[in-house]
């Protein structure tokens, strides 16, 4: 099975400069997706990437309130775990959906995911992650 996490950067200028975010979760047969999720401290967001990309120890939260929080997360063989929850309540969902899951990436990859993440907070670049489970 394929899980897959996306995240898109988006503005609604008549109402905001703070850019939001379209966030859609694939994971073991749910899928979510929210059209307006805002991450706290959106401009700190950045430094500390770049600082767990660099030193490989640490975390980076993503905090978008009670429907969406990613935390990167260090793991002692260089590679990152992406460990997230969301929450859904109806139209999105029929019903309540408590989801949490996570992304383990390898050393080798941590560099390209991280760097990823933050092209999306800086520049807006499409983030996307897919991993098959077993």
């Amino acid at each position: 099975m394929k899980n897959e996490l996306n995240i898109i950067r988006e503005y609604w200028p008549e109402v905001t400069s703070i850019p939001h975010f379209i966030v859609e979760i694939l994971y073991e047969g749910c899928k979510i997706i929210y059209d307006d999720i805002y991450f706290d401290n959106v401009d700190k967001i950045v430094p500390k990437l770049e600082a767990l990309e660099k030193t490989r120890k640490g975390s980076v939260n993503l905090d978008g309130g009670n429907r969406f929080i990613a935390k990167l997360e260090a793991t002692t063989t260089g590679g990152i775990t992406i460990n997230f929850q969301t929450e859904s309540f109806p139209p999105i969902f029929p019903g309540e959906l408590k989801l949490k899951g996570y992304f383990s990436i390898d050393g080798e990859y941590t560099s390209k995911v991280l760097g990823d993440l933050s092209k999306l907070f800086k520049d807006g670049k499409k983030f996307h992650i897919s991993i098959y489970s077993s």
